[in-house]
């Protein structure tokens, strides 16, 4: 495995993602592993044990510092830019810890996959909910590393579709755009793509082609996996074949980069703003909080060179109002401000970029998103935006 890295670093790639790697060990003893106690009837099922023995082994951490020993001699001898390793693994909290660093100051994996915001947020979520979710995940990275965040991938349901509707993928953009370290959202959720329905005859997942056409929606993960919505032409421009491998959700002819790059308002013009802002200064150092306001709505600030951001999300379906203006004591701001302007809105807000809000008093429609800014004018920054199968943006803290 540490040649494999060795040539493909010779090939000039820049990076790694180290796919379920807490399967990467075995017990040597092969001891069977106990029974997981919940009610399944067929014991081949992955759930129906407990994978003490099969997974998170300690050989296997110590296997990712190996493999960044090699990345940084690599570094260290070539130059240019940092060769990076991303680790996905869904364990614990405190196993995916061990991956940054051990004891002996021994480096893994620059970014193991944090997938809170996936395990443990849902359409029923609350302000509550998400401070918690997001606390729990920066007291957890060490100190010197860099926090990073998943909204999605292509293992889960898309945003649209697992957190409660379209309106939630600007919501959950906002949220994660604003945190420090990085961010990486999966293709087509800046464009507020959802699940396509798939038939049985259409299903590729082999986790769901071993099963049976009474069950196989249980397992199947091709609704997320649908092919990417370019335009409104066939097969929403994504290939020029009569058929794709899976089919395309047929909401393509409205949910499409052509479409939201000419309409005044979409969720990827939404994504377009938050990146360009999220290239500023401010944002790669900066006093960062959470807080939880009025009834329903979660708020993040950011501190920098004489501004303060405020991101703001209802996440209920009712108005809320809410007084922004005691994060400035709360959070010990040096200065405080009664207005602010709106940087970013979402699309189902009424309010429009630059418009000005009363931050003792601000009323959120139902699943409104905004972000607004107080203090010194902002100074405006070349932006980047990549699409991927995989868009990684760093915004490092």
């Amino acid at each position: 495995m540490k040649n494999v890295l060795r040539f493909w670093l010779g090939k000039g790639v820049d990076g790694f993602r180290v796919d379920a790697v807490s399967n990467l060990f075995e017990d040597q003893q092969l001891r069977d592993e106990p029974p997981s106690g919940e009610s399944l009837d067929d014991p081949l099922r992955p759930q129906y044990l407990n994978h003490i023995y099969t997974q998170d082994q300690p050989e296997t951490v110590n296997m990712v510092y190996q493999w960044r020993e090699v990345m940084d001699a690599y570094q260290k001898q070539h130059g240019g830019e940092t060769r990076v390793l991303m680790t996905e693994a869904w364990s614990a909290l405190s196993v995916v810890k061990t991956y940054f660093h051990d004891s002996d100051g021994r480096l893994g994996s620059q970014m193991p996959f944090n997938f809170q915001f996936i395990l443990h947020l849902n359409q029923n979520s609350n302000a509550a909910d998400f401070k918690t979710v997001i606390e729990s995940w920066l007291d957890t990275v060490p100190v010197g590393h860099a926090p990073n965040w998943v909204l999605g991938n292509h293992d889960v349901r898309r945003i649209a579709s697992r957190m409660g509707g379209e309106h939630m993928a600007d919501i959950m953009e906002m949220v994660e755009l604003s945190m420090p370290g990085v961010s990486i959202t999966y293709q087509g959720e800046e464009l507020g793509m959802t699940d396509t329905d798939i038939s049985w005859a259409d299903t590729k997942d082999p986790s769901a082609c071993q099963t049976n056409q009474n069950v196989y929606q249980q397992y199947t993960r091709d609704p997320a996996r649908t092919p990417f919505q370019w335009d409104a032409t066939a097969n929403a421009g994504f290939t020029t074949a009569s058929k794709p491998w899976l089919p395309v959700n047929s909401n393509y002819a409205t949910i499409n980069v052509d479409s939201e790059q000419k309409a005044d308002k979409s969720h990827l013009k939404v994504f377009e703003e938050l990146v360009k802002l999220r290239d500023d200064d401010d944002f790669h150092s900066s006093q960062f909080g959470t807080a939880v306001l009025g009834q329903s709505t979660f708020a993040i600030i950011r501190i920098a060179n004489g501004r303060t951001y405020f991101t703001l999300v209802n996440l209920a379906n009712a108005q809320d109002t809410v007084n922004v203006a005691e994060l400035f004591t709360r959070f010990n701001t040096t200065k405080s401000f009664d207005t602010a302007i709106v940087r970013v809105a979402s699309v189902s807000s009424k309010r429009t970029a630059k418009e000005s809000v009363t931050l003792s008093s601000i009323q959120l429609d139902p699943y409104e998103g905004l972000l607004v800014q107080s203090g010194a004018n902002h100074c405006s920054s070349v932006f980047v935006l990549v699409i991927l199968a995989l868009a990684v943006i760093y915004g490092w803290q």
